[in-house]
């Protein structure tokens, strides 16, 4: 479970509640006087629990039948009647572990890439590592400072590592238990973004200084003039890179005088781009990713996904893609009618950066990296509601969210309130990219933490508790006063910021990690 929810609200069935707030009713039902939807050979008079009637019977049996093919439309369902999936988990952790074992110097991941069948790479604050898709454990480090983007060409065993600020780093790891610093270059100064290697050619976005190519020495070869390079992937004799919201396609049969085939806006500003034959898969951040093919030198958008948190980091692996997306690593199969995502798993700490290959997935984690296994045939609801909620200490009640960022119809139980507390319990049927609003109202007077319990048809949560908690703050109360050490870009110079509502202070903007 996640809590911020991102994905727009297309249809919820309230099988049981009490002033629950509905958004719309999926097909088939209706909204009633009572503020309730029923099914449309419901009159609404009977008892609307009815755990044993239609309602629970024929909603619960269908799992992505009518309902979730019309209410989720492309997003999920029975895909016009013929459902390429069974309700099920379509991926689980194997294991997820420190970089270099329990009690190790501190790594920071941030970025992964396939090395072969077995192995990925992956690169951080710290240096870069070798490690097993099967196992997640590292079967080589190397120690080279800071590291920010990376990739690998699996024909060769060569690695390029993108520093940032501190240029570039090109490594051999065709021993994966051995891997090699090759060279070390700083061609430009200023901060450089993503970076991409095949056949030995070398392509790296550089922000203001253009798309640059590289050869294996780290010589350039070309650029390409952009005021924004950022996301880039070159496959044989292609390439793409994003500029802002564009994303362009080149030819560079001729490395050294590339030419542009075609250039399209997307949903959102382009963050990592994994590019294999005639297929793309685009991280946009908050935006979600996008699902691109390439069809006579022409980029053709097959479909954007989203998922709670930001997506950072794509893999694409066959009729898979992969998304680390911070709060979740989740998967989307390619369909003929677009991307849809089938399932989520939950970081061990954050999913900055992934690498996807025969069903099995390496996650780099932050301070840990998860192994991921992918499982065929089989995907499910995928409910998002945050592990912990902080509740007012004010009288007030507070409105939750609860969205089904699945594939199926969520089915969800919220247990009845106890001590004193107040919320719509009941029984939920969330269509794919729905989402249902329910209010948690804390007992009178004092009162300590609490949980509300839930059971659910998420293969993966199939119960659970959200923790309430009695908040610090809330709206419209002054925040305590602070000091806290900061800057203003561009000059990056620390200074002590001070923070008092005595002195009618207000916070503009505050931001962490922002880009890192």
């Amino acid at each position: 479970m996640r809590a911020k929810l991102l994905r727009p609200a297309l249809g919820l069935a309230a099988l049981m509640g009490s002033g629950c707030q509905t958004v719309d009713c999926p097909a088939g039902s209706h909204l009633d006087d009572d503020g309730l939807c029923h099914l449309d050979d419901d009159d609404g008079s009977g008892d609307s629990s009815d755990p044993e009637g239609d309602e629970g019977g024929d909603e619960g049996g269908d799992e992505g039948g009518d309902e979730g093919g019309d209410e989720g439309g492309d997003e999920g369902g029975d895909e016009g009647g013929d459902d390429p999936f069974t309700l099920g988990d379509p991926v689980s952790t194997v294991d997820s572990m420190h970089p270099l074992g329990e009690g190790g110097p501190l790594v920071e991941w941030m970025d992964a890439a396939v090395v072969d069948e077995d192995h990925a790479v992956l690169t951080g604050h710290g240096g870069w590592a070798v490690a097993s898709l099967e196992t997640g454990e590292t079967t080589h480090f190397q120690n080279a400072g800071r590291g920010y983007r990376i990739d690998c060409d699996p024909d060769t065993g060569l690695v390029i590592i993108g520093r940032r600020d501190a240029g570039l780093v090109l490594a051999d790891v065709s021993d994966p238990t051995a891997g090699l610093d090759l060279a070390r270059k700083t061609p430009f100064e200023g901060y450089h973004e993503d970076v991409s290697i095949d056949d030995g050619v070398i392509m790296v976005g550089w922000q203001d200084e253009g798309v640059n190519f590289f050869d294996d020495g780290l010589d350039l070869l070309s650029t390409v003039a952009s005021d924004h390079a950022f996301a880039v992937g070159i496959e044989g004799d292609r390439a793409v890179y994003t500029e802002l919201d564009d994303l362009v396609l080149l030819d560079v049969s001729l490395v050294d005088e590339p030419v542009e085939l075609d250039r399209v806006t997307t949903s959102g500003e382009g963050r990592d781009i994994d590019f294999h034959g005639d297929q793309l898969a685009l991280a946009m951040g908050g935006k979600g990713a996008a699902w691109y093919t390439v069809d006579n030198d022409v980029l053709v958008h097959q479909g954007d996904v989203t998922v709670p948190g930001s997506v950072f980091s794509v893999s694409l692996d066959e009729d898979r893609m992969w998304l680390g997306a911070w709060e979740v690593t989740a998967v989307a199969a390619l369909l003929e009618a677009g991307p849809v995502i089938i399932g989520h798993e939950p970081p061990q700490r954050s999913a900055m950066g992934l690498a996807a290959t025969g069903g099995r997935t390496l996650v780099a984690d932050w301070t840990a990296q998860t192994a991921l296994l992918g499982h065929d045939d089989v995907a499910g609801p995928e409910l998002v509601l945050s592990e912990r909620i902080s509740i007012p200490d004010n009288g007030e009640g507070r409105a939750v969210r609860i969205e089904n960022n699945g594939y199926y119809d969520l089915e969800l139980t919220i247990d009845e309130a106890t001590e004193g507390w107040a919320w719509d319990s009941g029984e939920y049927l969330i269509s794919p990219g729905g989402a249902a609003q329910i209010v948690i109202t804390p007992p009178s007077g004092d009162w300590e933490d609490h949980s509300l319990t839930f059971t659910s048809n998420d293969p993966d949560e199939s119960e659970g508790s959200v923790s309430l908690e009695k908040a610090d703050q809330s709206l419209g109360q002054p925040h305590d006063a602070f000091d806290l050490a900061g800057f203003t870009w561009p000059e990056g110079d620390l200074e002590t910021y001070s923070f008092d509502p005595d002195d009618n202070d207000r916070i503009v903007f505050l931001a962490y990690f922002a880009l890192y």
